[in-house]
């Protein structure tokens, strides 16, 4: 309806502009019609977004509290079993341990205590490694030590300063992600 027309004199001029303002009012309307709904768009979605990320993070948090009460209730029952001189550990009881083991390693590899259990673990395998050993030795009142038992202590000495030293990398990093995490939620 703007396109452009022959005019006639004044008259037409006159009304050829109040057409224009008039349709240059309906634009701006429609352009702040269409802003606020996007806007409240925009804003309906962040808060389903929102809500979403809570629910996932309660739940998140619900299931590593279980699974940590159960690795506990399975450490101590362990603990239990081993000192009472109990035979080895089956191979399903292996086996539920290693399941468990990754279950609790999958669920959260970029958590903080996904980090710890991966720089704990290499700990671990050192000191079953060393019982091991103490257990295949045949004399145990007598210790002599040789350039083999050395050089053994010597790696074991390495593998644990090396988890020592990949714990405290994942201390830092923890430290950072934090630091960074309390920076994004500081407007809440």
């Amino acid at each position: 309806r703007l396109w452009p027309v022959a005019a006639g004199g004044f008259d037409d001029l006159t009304t050829r502009l109040n057409e224009q303002v008039e349709a240059g009012r309906a634009d701006d309307e429609r352009v702040a019609n269409l802003t606020n709904l996007s806007s409240r768009i925009a804003e309906k979605r962040t808060n389903d977004l929102i809500a979403r990320m809570e629910a996932i993070k309660r739940t998140a948090d619900d299931q590593a509290r279980k699974l940590l009460r159960c690795r506990r209730l399975v450490a101590v029952l362990d603990g239990r079993y081993r000192a009472h001189g109990a035979a080895p550990l089956s191979e399903s009881e292996k086996s539920l341990g290693s399941k468990l083991s990754h279950l609790a390693s999958s669920g959260a590899p970029a958590t903080l205590p996904g980090r710890v259990e991966k720089a704990a673990r290499a700990v671990r395998v050192a000191v079953e490694q060393r019982e091991a050993i103490k257990a295949s030795s045949t004399s145990t009142a007598e210790y002599s030590l040789d350039e083999a038992a050395l050089a053994n202590a010597r790696q074991a000495l390495e593998r644990q300063a090396t988890a020592l030293s990949a714990m405290a990398e994942v201390l830092r990093k923890a430290e950072r992600d934090f630091g960074v995490y309390k920076k994004n939620n500081s407007y809440k």
